[in-house]
């Protein structure tokens, strides 16, 4: 079987006797019922359905990636290695599909592509998943769903702070990354936007009471913070 799967030829035969020829990628199969075929075709079909979205990252082809959320993430680290045998030269890769660090065709980390994209759902993925480069949560502030007045306590909540100083050292980096963005933005309608949906998350930010209160003059000095205050 491992040698059938590692080959591109039964590869491509599964492709075309599977995939519906969409652009967009479907998901797993949860098992060999809804497969035409036992347990080997199973098995080769999400193995090729995995590798496809795989590629697919390193394409940096969002059409055919469609919404992927952290558990389809699971799914294909897992499937690409389903056996701890096949694929185990990319062990090293599989780990960084996790986080959107691996590589895409252009030599940049995939999360660079998710970025400059403004693809939200990819950004609040990788978040999830520890990746903590706060463009994610700048990109997810700017383009995510409507449901977003609470994503800065949400990714605050992921980080383990020992101490009042360390807590206000993460809020630092924070509203810097906040005040830069908004220094970015040109066009006043869709600045008013973006401090609307910041307003929104600090008033429903909620310190930790063994870190005592927290105003945001302990945190900086910042021009965004003047403009909600108006």
């Amino acid at each position: 079987m491992k040698k059938e799967l590692e080959s591109d030829d039964f590869s491509m035969n599964f492709r075309d006797r599977f995939y519906d020829k969409v652009e967009e990628l479907g998901g797993f199969a949860e098992d060999k019922s809804v497969i035409d075929g036992g347990y080997e075709e199973f098995v080769a079909f999400n193995y090729c359905l995995a590798m496809d979205y795989y590629n697919a990252m390193k394409d940096e082809a969002f059409s055919e990636l469609g919404l992927v959320d952290n558990s389809l993430i699971d799914d294909i680290m897992m499937w690409i290695n389903y056996d701890g045998e096949i694929n185990r030269d990319m062990i090293e890769e599989i780990k960084k599909i996790h986080t959107g660090m691996i590589t895409t065709y252009k030599g940049r980390p995939f999360i660079e592509a998710v970025i400059e994209n403004k693809h939200a759902d990819f950004a609040y993925t990788f978040m999830v998943n520890g990746n903590r480069d706060i463009r994610l949560l700048l990109t997810y502030l700017l383009y995510g769903d409507e449901d977003r007045n609470d994503v800065i306590s949400w990714y605050i909540s992921y980080e383990n702070y020992n101490d009042r100083e360390s807590y206000i050292i993460e809020m630092k980096r924070i509203f810097n990354a906040i005040e830069d963005c908004c220094n970015g933005i040109q066009d006043n309608e869709n600045k008013i936007k973006f401090l609307e949906i910041v307003k929104k998350n600090i008033q429903n930010i909620r310190f930790p009471k063994e870190f005592g209160k927290i105003n945001t003059a302990d945190i900086g000095n910042y021009n965004f913070v003047r403009q909600l205050l108006k």
